[in-house]
């Protein structure tokens, strides 16, 4: 969302609308939002973090 938050707003907006239509794994493809349990999914959500950490290093 810090990097784009237009595209963030409307990819939530996609997963709510079309809550309740499909599984949930399938709710998360179809808004473009990784799974937590493929591979790679946890480190791209923490790499933001860990870039903001290092940034904030003296």
């Amino acid at each position: 969302m810090k990097r784009d938050r237009e595209s963030a707003w409307a990819r939530y907006l996609k997963l709510c609308r079309a809550g309740g239509t499909m599984g949930h794994f399938d709710l998360l493809h179809d808004a473009g939002i990784p799974v937590p349990f493929e591979a790679g999914a946890v480190e791209g959500a923490v790499r933001g973090v860990i870039e903001e950490i290092e940034a904030a290093k003296y």
